[in-house]
């Protein structure tokens, strides 16, 4: 088998017979996620191997069944397939998939294909009309030969609107001729320079925007449409529950970013800055706290004081919970002496801003790309 036709020109078992007379052994599940793979692929338009490959694995097993999902739906078989072991594979980045990538899956899957017009056409989405140019010299090579193609007579009477009819040669139509125009070397690098931008910003290169705060709080780092509070080349002196006095402590024995302040153990740090007051069980709770907003995007400093408060410590712990159960483990907090010495001006968390919380969790990235 050479091409998609032969694959999906047979069912199942008939893959499995021909399979089994050449000598070889498929499990049947591996012939049928390679079925419905090729299948969602070349029928649902736009659509991307791996994309295939991930809604398969979702559950979504065929073009008709994604036609009929409404994206919501599609969202969270797709999120909760890859929270689980099974799924962890196909995390990209380390990253669920957002709301506007199920958006698009099922626009596509409005505009599928049938197997007839996969085999004899090729899909409108991906279908690329003839230049200017090239109309223009196929109409030239064709007059040279002395026969001229109605078709591209007609095609170039209509992209070319300016086109005459001479009388040696009424079937042929006669071009204006432009001039190029020679960009000067300023207009060229320029042109260069926005392109290189716009590339980098669709490929999702983290972009650092110091000066970018919200609330008061400064934006550390921007990934897509994302923004982290904190990252791991932050100042310690910006991370939760760190005040001026003891930033100074740190830097003084060397830890002047968060990863350094992350890399050594709560007891070694404990050590290195000599205060009775700073133990090994506050510096714990201070590098959970940093290693939170470097991996959860959104996430603020009193958000993660609270978390850690609560025994939160990991954005895994946070995305397996539901938004009622973290709310049952915050409420006694925020109303204690200790809870309102965290909040102080901030209103108490409510069910729409735990909710808020296990939906970050759920984009969080690896602490080694913070």
């Amino acid at each position: 088998m050479q091409t998609i036709r032969e694959l999906l020109g047979h069912t199942i078992p008939e893959l499995e017979q021909l399979i089994r007379l050449k000598g070889f052994v498929v499990p049947v599940e591996r012939l049928q996620a390679l079925w419905g793979q090729a299948e969602l692929a070349a029928r649902v338009p736009l659509l991307r191997r791996g994309d295939a490959a991930l809604l398969f694995a979702a559950g979504i097993h065929t073009a008709e069944e994604l036609s009929r999902l409404r994206p919501e739906t599609v969202y969270e078989r797709v999120t909760r397939f890859q929270r689980s072991d099974a799924g962890a594979r196909y995390r990209r980045a380390g990253r669920l998939i957002d709301r506007q990538q199920a958006l698009n899956w099922a626009r596509f899957g409005q505009f599928l294909r049938s197997l007839e017009d996969v085999y004899s056409t090729r899909s409108r989405f991906g279908a690329k009309t003839m230049s200017k140019p090239a109309v223009r010299a196929a109409a030239r090579r064709t007059a040279g030969g002395g026969v001229q193609s109605s078709a591209v007579t007609a095609v170039s009477a209509a992209v070319v609107p300016d086109a005459g009819v001479t009388e040696e040669n009424p079937a042929v139509p006669v071009t204006k001729k432009r001039r190029r125009r020679v960009a000067t070397d300023s207009a060229v690098a320029s042109r260069r320079a926005k392109r290189t931008a716009r590339r980098e910003q669709l490929t999702g290169e983290h972009r650092v925007e110091q000066a970018e705060t919200d609330g008061g709080q400064q934006v550390a780092e921007r990934v897509g449409g994302m923004r982290f509070f904190l990252s791991r080349t932050s100042s310690v002196a910006v991370a939760p529950s760190i005040g001026p006095r003891t930033a100074e402590l740190l830097q003084a024995a060397g830890l002047r970013t968060v990863e350094e302040f992350l890399s050594m153990t709560p007891e070694r740090v404990s050590e290195k800055l000599h205060s009775r007051r700073i133990t090994a069980t506050i510096v714990r709770q201070w590098q959970a706290q940093a290693r939170l907003m470097c991996q959860i995007p959104e996430l603020r400093a009193v958000d993660a004081q609270i978390l850690v408060a609560c025994g939160i410590v990991t954005p895994e712990a946070l995305s397996e919970r539901r938004p009622e159960q973290v709310l049952s483990s915050v409420q006694p907090l925020a109303g204690s002496a200790e809870g309102q010495k965290l909040l102080k001006t901030a209103g108490q968390p409510d069910l729409a801003t735990v909710t808020a919380w296990i939906q970050w969790a759920a984009n969080a990235r690896p602490f080694r790309a913070a």
